[in-house]
């Protein structure tokens, strides 16, 4: 049942009896941290990139009041 589950438990360093949790021999855990920073800083730019839209998307809509309503 355990070798099922190794390459989880090696991947987050659970269960490697006092051994750090890199291992140089197969670079997995460096891989699974390059993918995890990747994710991480797509995730902040899509936050990003939504959070501008929004202000676009209002200043857009406050413009568009004032010409509708003649408030020039």
């Amino acid at each position: 049942m355990y070798a099922a589950y190794r390459a989880e438990f090696i991947a987050f360093g659970v269960g490697t009896a006092g051994r750090p949790p890199y291992r140089a021999k197969t670079g997995y855990n460096f891989s699974m941290l390059l993918a995890t920073f990747a994710i991480r800083l797509l995730e902040a730019m899509f936050f990003l990139g939504l959070a501008g839209s929004a202000i676009v998307v209002l200043i857009s809509f406050v413009e568009d009041a004032k010409e509708l309503f003649g408030d020039d």
